[in-house]
């Protein structure tokens, strides 16, 4: 499969320009990238990666965000190693190194418990902390933002 010339019957050539595709065109496009790759795809938000400074305990968050209140347990959000790499494709390592930031003593999002046997993984997201976070990083980022642009203002005066 070439990814760079995509070819369907129903959309023609793969659009050089980025211009020349329509809305229509790009759901068309999204549903077959997703039926081309057969799998299900996850929503992916590169300021949290940047937030949290690890790119696989973002990716483990948002999957647990996704699951929050779809399960039978309020507040709890149940996931097999084997589920969870099914779904994001981290492998269990990954899994633990994601776990480990999230409850990490700096970080404090996430809340671990095993119950049953076999043991089944539980997590809680510490929304309270998880939002204080998130407006905490985006002060900064705009802080960064702003002191950015007066220093181009600066070089542009000059």
């Amino acid at each position: 499969m070439m990814l760079n010339k995509m070819e369907n019957k129903n959309l023609g050539e793969f659009p050089e320009n980025e211009k020349e595709v329509n809305f229509e065109e790009k759901k068309n496009y999204q549903r077959m990238i997703a039926g081309q790759l057969g799998e299900k795809l996850i929503s992916y938000n590169p300021g949290l990666t940047k937030m949290l400074h690890s790119p696989i305990a973002s990716i483990f968050l948002q999957q647990m965000l996704y699951w929050w209140k779809k399960g039978h347990y309020p507040d709890w959000i149940w996931k097999t190693i084997e589920e969870m790499e099914e779904e994001t494709g981290l492998t269990r390592t990954q899994q633990d190194t994601a776990i480990k930031i999230l409850k990490d003593e700096k970080c404090k999002i996430l809340k671990t418990k095993l119950k049953g046997v076999p043991p089944i993984r539980y997590f809680q997201i510490n929304f309270e902390i998880l939002s204080s976070k998130i407006v905490k990083f985006n002060e900064e980022e705009r802080k960064k933002e702003e002191k950015e642009r007066k220093k181009n203002m600066l070089k542009m005066d000059n």
